[in-house]
């Protein structure tokens, strides 16, 4: 199974082959040159639907490599307990208030799950991920310091929910709604907390990054 550094080493690679900068892949993607050079090291990863874009758009040869390499079931969780699979815990904090930094890294931990969770949802487990809320603007729906689920294949905004939303480099979660009519499209960004004001901003500016399926909350 590939570690963090080869699999980094295919990227670049990837990369170099189709004699593409890093500057010229990341502004394509929307990631900053800094990240994509420390990925290409093994410094750390991206989570894995953003390292798995990336491996797609590179047209890389045996991607499904790295797919394996970083599915959740490499804990080996599910050959223990064929019922349960383990859902990758990311140190990002997405704000519910005015915004924090992402900061991209390996999974700090993993979180069990039953795999009828997943079945039900007709996904398969490796489009989850879990990551921290901090800030106020979502009470009480989401509490400061709550982990969420994010399914990361649900990011067409046409389904009113709450959702993560990648915001000039900071990922926040807010809540959205389609504005009927609007053409172009446009989308109300709201929160739950009433102190906090929504507004409107084009469907094409707004990146969803997934929707919020589930939480764990804090005492």
């Amino acid at each position: 199974m590939m570690d963090r550094k080869q699999i980094g080493a295919r990227l670049k690679e990837a990369r170099v082959a189709k004699r593409l900068s890093q500057a010229a892949v990341a502004k394509a993607l929307g990631f900053s040159q800094a990240s994509l050079s420390e990925w290409e090291k093994g410094e750390h990863l991206p989570s894995m639907p953003k390292i798995l874009e990336l491996a797609e758009w590179l047209g890389m040869e045996g991607a499904g490599d790295i797919e394996a390499a970083l599915t959740p079931d490499r804990t080996g969780l599910s050959d223990l307990i064929p019922d349960m699979v383990a859902v990758p815990v990311f140190d990002v904090r997405a704000s519910a208030g005015s915004g924090a930094l992402a900061t991209e890294m390996d999974p700090v931990a993993y979180w069990p799950f039953p795999r009828l969770f997943f079945d039900t949802m007709g996904r398969h487990p490796k489009a989850f991920l879990m990551i921290s809320v901090w800030g106020d603007s979502m009470e009480p729906t989401l509490r400061s310091g709550a982990r969420i689920v994010v399914d990361t294949q649900r990011t067409n905004p046409a389904q009113p929910g709450i959702y993560v939303l990648d915001v000039e480099g900071m990922e926040v979660v807010k809540r959205l709604d389609m504005i009927p009519g609007s053409k172009p499209a446009r989308l109300r960004i709201s929160s739950d907390n009433p102190l906090h004001q929504a507004y409107e901003a084009p469907a094409s500016d707004v990146r969803v990054i997934g929707g919020v399926c589930a939480v764990i909350s804090t005492m």
